[in-house]
């Protein structure tokens, strides 16, 4: 509720304030869950994945928020490991094939 503060930067104040329940939200990291748990992967390649989804940036609410933490949770308690890992594995996997 705080003006100019938005989701994705809220996120990341959270994930400062409690790095072990939050992580950052971020398109790269919500456009690799995407092509997860899609039925697109029948697309040419990644890239041509990461194009069409580039103008569905709806992450930025807070429902959108909320089912991101879950989905995070999920692979992080599936995994082992920290949520905040699993976001940074995320975003790299679209660093790596992603546009840009």
């Amino acid at each position: 509720m705080l003006k100019g503060v938005g989701i994705p930067v809220a996120s990341a104040i959270l994930t400062v304030i409690f790095p072990e329940e939050y992580c950052v939200i971020d398109y790269r990291v919500w456009r690799t869950l995407l092509w997860m748990h899609s039925d697109m992967h029948n697309l040419e390649n990644y890239s041509c994945f990461s194009e069409l989804t580039d103008c569905l940036r709806k992450y930025t609410t807070i429902d959108s928020y909320s089912l991101f933490l879950e989905v995070i949770r999920k692979f992080a308690e599936e995994n082992n490991t920290t949520r905040r890992k699993i976001e940074m594995a995320l975003w790299a996997y679209d660093k790596e094939r992603g546009l840009f």
